[in-house]
């Protein structure tokens, strides 16, 4: 006889907070709806979307120190106003809208691209290095994963 380590209820609420963290509205939509059908009461819910969005800030909060730590600046130092509206911009925005997952910002990049005049194929090749460099992330987080689990 195997004995469940976890719970049908739990393995939602873990679902849960995956897909809010993966940015994933369809997958919400669905983990949101099935956990309640396995029995979690809302408070168990919020609980899940609390922690995976406090999840979100804390890696959000890490890379963006990572980041300035890499050009070995001050936040404080930072002018973001001037080349807000350019095509590079929009491409990294695209780029970021793809590795989040988030449906709605992804469209909302294609339509930012589109408005700075950057081209299909541009898109394109654009994404393509999004998927590649958000391929090897995953791989890299395996392996952390692997390293810390086995340690």
């Amino acid at each position: 006889m195997s004995i469940e380590i976890l719970t049908q209820k739990d393995k939602e609420l873990i679902a849960v907070g995956t897909a809010v963290s993966a940015g994933c509205q369809r997958c919400c939509d669905y983990h949101f709806r099935r956990v309640l059908e396995v029995g979690a009461s809302l408070d168990e819910v919020k609980m899940a979307v609390i922690d995976a969005t406090g999840s979100i800030s804390h890696a959000d909060e890490m890379m963006q120190r990572k980041a300035y730590e890499l050009m070995d600046i001050s936040r404080t130092n930072v002018d973001v106003s001037d080349k807000a509206g350019s095509r590079i911009s929009a491409l990294i925005k695209l780029g970021a809208a793809v590795a989040s997952n988030c449906t709605p910002s992804i469209i909302q990049a294609i339509e930012t691209a589109r408005s700075a005049d950057v081209s299909r194929d541009e898109m394109m090749v654009c994404i393509k290095l999004s998927k590649m460099v958000l391929r090897k992330a995953g791989e890299f987080a395996s392996e952390a994963i692997d390293e810390h689990l086995n340690s």
